[in-house]
């Protein structure tokens, strides 16, 4: 026969375990769905953003587009873009993803967010450069177009993150940006800083310790097939060659180089 009493503990632990699993909203399943719609709308957020970027530079996209982005396997990567085509975010035009309208709107906020919370990052905060990136892909999927257009504003509407890469504007515009690799110049050259890419984090995180940043003039010393020497900030730097690869510039005519050069004389005579 069963104990009353022991059945009656045994109800109330099976009770009790019920309730933690699926009491509404702070259970533990519910917990676990939130997470779960919350890392969906994550991957498809970031997903879109690269379709986006790879649009933007003229490339093909794919389901390995996506699944290299997102370091997911390619059958993950084709259920994830069979939703979005569902619900309207991308499309397949002649055998190349495409976004759609919508998904191209949800894009640009996506990042919008991210360069400009980048800027305010470089601004407004003293994180370090090697930083910015990975703190703006977290707080890029958590600003309201409100709060976007607020902070927009507070920054004075930059048009280029810290990096040099343009902010696309709300209605959806990019900045120009066209310049060539650093390593393609020769040396004695001069040029102008438009773009520092910050991924992979090593080899940004060489490029910040050199102090190289956006806008910044610099002079190619000297070049060969392991490493660049430039002068930068009024310092000699020696950069191994998939570090400089990293850089766009700008090359400068002669005639900006020895403007570049009065104005800085200018500075000194202050």
């Amino acid at each position: 026969m069963v104990d009353p009493a022991l059945a009656l503990i045994v109800a109330f632990i099976v009770a009790a375990l019920l309730a933690l699993i699926f009491w509404p909203r702070r259970g533990l399943y519910a917990r676990w769905e939130r997470v779960r719609q919350l890392t969906d709308r994550v991957r498809r957020e970031d997903a879109l953003k690269r379709l986006l970027l790879s649009e933007e530079e003229g490339q093909r996209c794919s389901a390995d587009t996506v699944a290299g982005a997102l370091e997911m396997g390619r059958n993950e990567a084709a259920l994830l873009l069979q939703a979005m085509q569902a619900d309207d975010l991308v499309q397949m035009v002649g055998g190349e993803l495409k976004l759609t309208p919508a998904g191209r709107e949800s894009a640009i906020h996506i990042v919008r967010a991210h360069r400009l919370w980048e800027h305010h990052l470089a601004q407004e905060t003293g994180f370090d450069a090697t930083e910015w990136h990975a703190r703006a892909e977290d707080r890029e999927h958590n600003l309201a177009p409100a709060e976007l257009e607020s902070l927009a504003a507070r920054l004075g509407n930059p048009t280029h993150d810290p990096h040099g890469d343009p902010i696309p504007s709300a209605s959806g515009l990019f900045g120009s940006q066209r310049g060539l690799p650093l390593t393609q110049l020769p040396a004695d050259s001069s040029a102008t800083i438009i773009h520092i890419e910050d991924e992979p984090e090593v080899v940004f995180a060489q490029l910040a310790a050199a102090g190289l940043t956006s806008g910044e003039t610099i002079k190619v010393v000297a070049a060969d097939s392991a490493e660049m020497t430039i002068w930068a900030g009024g310092e000699q730097h020696t950069l191994p060659i998939a570090a400089a690869n990293n850089v766009t510039v700008r090359l400068l005519t002669a005639s900006q180089v020895a403007a570049a050069s009065e104005n800085v004389r200018s500075l000194t005579t202050l």
